[in-house]
């Protein structure tokens, strides 16, 4: 009996502990959301919720209320679930993804790429070493949907010697990168905090910053994000 009614407190006291770590995570997250929300309101964003089978999070819209440009823009933040594994006892695979895009940039043809710095060990990118495994794979990672684009995607000498030690460029056309490369677009690229996994391609439907393995909600650093954007539009058009 003895046994029992300790085993009994045991639980009690574990499960007491559960629903208590259970609440505050859900408060801590309700708070973050809230201070995401209002701090949003503020600049002028409209965020509406990401509700949907395998994607969940923040939509953020550019409004009249905000600053006042010539073009829109809107972000996704999102964790995203892996299509479901035809092997059931799979566990589903989520991955996390924070999207800036806006169709005021777009190419006719070709694409400009860009991402961070390849190893040196690496060779250099260029037509007749196209097929080396490890750049290629490296490309298709960062092309993601625009994959198909990588034939005749060459590395190119654009933007200051300072920005190429962070950064690695692609291009079809080495003029339409060295176009997209200004000056205030060099300050914006540097004011990213070092870590981040940021890719840019801009293409024929539209100009995409993307930042890999993280749902972005601190509005300072979609701020980040949004200036350089902003400043890669501004200067392409």
């Amino acid at each position: 009996m003895n046994d029992i009614v300790l085993n009994l407190i045991v639980f009690i006291l574990l499960a007491g502990a559960g629903i208590v770590i259970y609440l505050l995570v859900s408060r801590n997250k309700a708070k973050k959301e809230d201070q995401f929300l209002t701090n949003a309101a503020r600049l002028g964003w409209r965020v509406s919720p990401v509700r949907e089978d395998q994607k969940t999070g923040w939509r953020i819209e550019s409004t009249a209320a905000g600053k006042v440009l010539p073009f829109t823009w809107a972000i996704e933040s999102v964790t995203v679930q892996s299509a479901p594994s035809a092997d059931e006892s799979t566990s589903p695979n989520f991955s996390r993804v924070t999207i800036w895009s806006s169709e005021a940039a777009a190419l006719k043809d070709g694409m400009v790429l860009i991402g961070p710095k390849i190893p040196s060990s690496l060779p250099v990118l260029n037509s007749s070493l196209i097929g080396n495994t490890l750049v290629q794979g490296a490309l298709r990672m960062m092309l993601g949907e625009d994959a198909a684009q990588l034939i005749g995607l060459a590395e190119v000498q654009a933007g200051s010697s300072d920005l190429r030690k962070r950064w690695s460029v692609w291009a079809h056309n080495p003029a339409q990168a060295n176009r997209l490369l200004s000056a205030e677009v060099e300050a914006a690229l540097d004011a990213l905090p070092a870590g981040l996994m940021v890719i840019i391609r801009l293409n024929r439907q539209r100009l995409v910053v993307e930042v890999r393995d993280r749902q972005i909600t601190d509005t300072a650093l979609l701020q980040k994000l949004t200036n350089l954007g902003e400043r890669m539009v501004e200067t392409w058009c």
